[in-house]
């Protein structure tokens, strides 16, 4: 029975750090898009990323519970297709 869970977890945690990271993705490349209204002589595109950059850790904390509501029914989906979760 360990092996079974164990394979169960992990496909589900791959499937949730995977839209953890491009639900992430996608947020910092709004972001860093939103930011073209502040550009200034002595704000850039350096600053830019760099507020993006700080900002990526805040951003993955607040869509983690989105991620794992959709790695999870991912990961089981994929199980549940090809009749592995079926024992």
């Amino acid at each position: 029975m360990r092996i079974i869970d164990r394979y169960i977890g992990i496909s589900v945690t791959l499937n949730v750090f995977m839209v953890l990271f491009v639900l992430t993705a996608l947020l910092g490349f709004f972001s860093f898009f939103g930011q073209f209204d502040e550009f200034q002589n002595d704000y850039g595109t350096l600053e830019a990323l760099m507020y993006v950059g700080y900002t990526l850790p805040r951003r993955a904390y607040e869509v983690f519970p989105i991620a794992v509501l959709i790695g999870g029914l991912m990961g089981l989906g994929s199980l549940a297709t090809h009749n592995e979760i079926m024992v």
